[in-house]
């Protein structure tokens, strides 16, 4: 499927989220801007280098989502709906934080300088557990509702939401700690772009390994079952979730150990 044809299914299967999305997209790219004239840094890299990848991570997720959602429509409009409407509020409010955080020149996330600092991160904290509760929600739907979805597909569907929930557990022990960083503090000699440390330990890498298997595992179980025998799909799609997870389990005890995931 090109991705004019990809992006026109989107389109079809949820509009709000598409638009979001696309949005989400534009806005991204617009900020490379700002962080060419800007030369402020806050821990350690541009202010705008944030909200850039949220604005990429956002519309990777609200695109999925929208893909996930079409399956459920038949016999669940109304859970879709607000599903739709709820996250879109959501992923609104967080990157509308997270840029007027960078406009301050402060930190997003883990920062409680100020009374402001502290109800804005509230704020990012309300929205991610609201946008868990409605992974769960879904999760739950796929996991005992009715769909029409190939049994294959579905169980890779299941698992990369399953996955995607234990990625969203370590973000709440980041949360716990008021910081990514482990060994060091947050900030220091980072990977480009992603600004992962090279000094210790990231929780992050873990976390954004884990929460890809929301985009990934899906796409290998459709393959699965467009490739290979109906009588190995479920072993495979297993075996190849059993593997992802090994890797998620190896870099969040690296993490832990204070290990950086590349040292340059």
């Amino acid at each position: 499927m090109r991705i004019s044809k990809y992006l026109a299914e989107i389109f079809g299967r949820d509009p709000l989220l598409y638009r979001l999305g696309f949005m989400m997209l534009i806005t991204g790219f617009i900020l490379l801007i700002p962080m060419m004239i800007d030369n402020r840094l806050v821990t350690g890299i541009n202010p705008w280098l944030k909200p850039m990848k949220f604005c990429f991570s956002i519309a990777v997720f609200v695109w999925t989502i929208a893909w996930f959602l079409q399956d459920l429509k038949l016999n669940y409009t109304k859970s879709a709906k607000i599903i739709s409407r709820v996250t879109s509020i959501v992923m609104i409010v967080e990157i509308i934080i997270i840029l007027f955080q960078a406009f301050r020149g402060v930190p997003s996330h883990f920062n409680m300088a100020t009374p402001l600092d502290g109800i804005l991160f509230g704020l990012m904290g309300i929205g991610i557990g609201t946008s868990t509760v409605l992974s769960i929600w879904m999760l739950l739907l796929y996991l005992i509702g009715k769909t029409n979805t190939h049994a294959t597909y579905r169980l890779g569907i299941i698992l990369g939401f399953v996955v995607f929930l234990i990625s969203s557990w370590i973000g709440g022990q980041m949360i716990a700690n008021n910081q990514h960083s482990i060994g060091v503090l947050d900030g220091g000699q980072g990977i480009p772009f992603f600004n992962w440390s090279q000094e210790g330990g990231d929780l992050r890498v873990a976390h954004f390994f884990g929460l890809h298997a929301l985009q990934v595992i899906p796409l290998v179980s459709y393959f699965i079952k467009e490739k290979l025998s109906r009588k190995v799909h479920v072993v495979a799609v297993a075996i190849f979730t059993l593997a992802y997870i090994a890797i998620l389990g190896f870099l969040y005890l690296q993490a832990l150990e204070g290990k950086p995931l590349l040292s340059i």
